[in-house]
This record gives C-alpha cells, structure tokens and sequence, in this order.
C-alpha cells in the first residue's frame, strides 16, 4: 500500500490533545496539510518519520510502521523537513554532489530544477552565504528530485517569494502528472498550492479532517467554541445560521480557515446541495 494511513489515531503529550481518533489517507495525487503554526502540522511529520508514537490508532507509511520499520517505509519516499540539513561544508555545488551519491538521484535533475528557479548563480555560492530563500531553493531542488513514489514537504514554501511559490506548485503539478507520484505539503499560508491539492487535512476540534477537491465548493456547517467573535468575519462569504450552526456556501476549506482561527472551530460537516436549499428554505 502506497502512501500514508492514519487509523483511528490519537496523539497527546500529557495532558494536551493534539489530535484523536482520527482516519485519513494521504494515497494519491497533492495532499495539503493546512494549519497555523502551532496547531500539529510539525507533529503529524514527525509521526509519519517515526520520530513520535502515537498514543493510540495506527499509522502506516507506505504499508509498514514508521517506527518498527523505518528503513522500509521510507525505501521510496522523499521527505523534506521544515529544517533540513547541508550536506558537506563548503559549496552549493559539494551539496549537491554528496546529496546525489547519498539519496541516489541524478545531480543532473537537481540542476535542472535550480535552473527553473532561475537560481543557477548560486551554485558556486558558499552554503553560509545564501539567503533563507536561495537555500529553501536548493533544498527543495534536492527533495523532489529522483523518482519517488511519496513526497513529503514540510513547510516548503517558508521563505520563498510569490514567483517562486507559484513555481513550486506548477513543479508539483508536472511532477505529479508525469510520475504518478504521491505528494503531502504542509503549509500555514494561502498559496498556489491551494489550486493542486485534490485532498486538503485541517487540524480542528482536535480532529484530523479530510476535505476532497469534489468537496471544496460544496456548503459547509460550522459550530464555534465562541460564536460571538466569529460575526464579523463572515462579511465576505455567503453564510447563514442553522439553530447553533453557521452554515458557509460557495467557498473552500482554504477560505473558511483563512478568516476564522482554527482554535474557535468546534465542528466542520459538510453540507449536500439539497440540504443547503432545504435549510435556506426554512429561514
């Protein structure tokens, strides 16, 4: 089995919940994982690396545990952390070089990929001498080259300027549709990636929830922890109240957590077309 699998999981650390008894799979096409900071992104990777146990559930990485068998859940996966590491310490360049012998991928494609960022000055550069922006290039250059059958990035697009933001996702989306691949993202910013994800994960009420791209333009109801403070934030999506429901039409996922925090959000269910005209009706 090919991808990610989370059954049933929950994960806490003492007595704070991050998530629990949640059910998703990440199996196909660009999953986005999208969340403020703060709010469990980074746990559920280090969940998938094999680096936390979950308290309870199970989770699989390309059908084996990410723990018990880390070498070979990750045999065909590339993983970009939030932080990731130099190889060598000197050149762009040497990087490069160790990092294609290391991971077994052409360097040929790595340089084809900072040629499309148009970043092939750096490649002489000194490592210590690049900015934040140049450096999540080259590792991002690094990361999805090869021929993997899951990618995982996380945060990939921190530091980056829009032109570059909008190349990443077109990357993704060529390199998706040309292998075939799996992609999970994690990401706190509205971005272009937005537009490849078939699947997007959000992080509320404590629970991993899956929204499919069918999905987005669907109604949603929401209940809130503190109803009060959402009021005013709804001006710009089509919403109406249901007994102790906000009911949002015609808008994604995306839009929603974009003007209302995630910490507020008690409840998310998604809405049939016949049951938003049977609500409305009843206004």
């Amino acid at each position: 089995m090919d991808g990610i699998y989370f059954g049933n999981a929950t994960k806490k650390f003492d007595d704070i919940t991050i998530f629990e008894n949640s059910t998703f799979r990440v199996d196909k096409g660009v999953t986005l994982l999208i969340s403020p900071n703060g709010s469990g992104k980074s746990t559920i990777i280090y969940l998938i690396m094999g680096n936390y146990r979950i308290n309870s559930g199970e989770i699989y990485v390309n059908g084996y545990n990410p723990v018990n068998n880390h070498r070979l859940a990750f045999l065909n996966t590339s993983l970009m952390p939030e932080n990731p590491v130099y190889f060598g310490s000197g050149t762009v360049r040497e990087h490069i070089s160790l990092f294609s012998r290391l991971k077994g991928v052409a360097s040929s494609e790595i340089y084809g990929f900072l040629s499309y960022f148009k970043m092939e000055h750096i490649i002489n550069s000194r490592i210590s001498s690049l900015s934040m922006g140049e450096a999540q290039i080259l590792y991002i250059s690094c990361y999805l080259s090869g021929n993997y059958k899951l990618y995982i990035f996380d945060e990939p697009n921190s530091n980056l300027d829009q032109p570059n933001r909008r190349r990443f996702a077109e990357a993704v989306k060529l390199k998706q549709l040309n292998s075939n691949s799996i992609f999970l993202i994690t990401s706190h910013i509205n971005d272009e990636l937005n537009q490849q994800a078939n699947q997007i994960l959000t992080i509320t009420g404590n629970k991993v929830r899956a929204f499919y791209r069918d999905d987005i333009n669907i109604a949603y109801a929401l209940k809130f922890y503190d109803i009060k403070t959402v009021e005013g934030k709804l001006k710009g999506l089509k919403h109406f109240m249901v007994n102790d429901s906000i009911v949002i039409k015609n808008a994604s996922i995306r839009d929603i957590i974009d003007v209302i925090p995630e910490s507020n959000i008690k409840e998310i269910t998604r809405i049939p077309p016949a049951m938003v005209e049977y609500y409305e009706n009843q206004k």
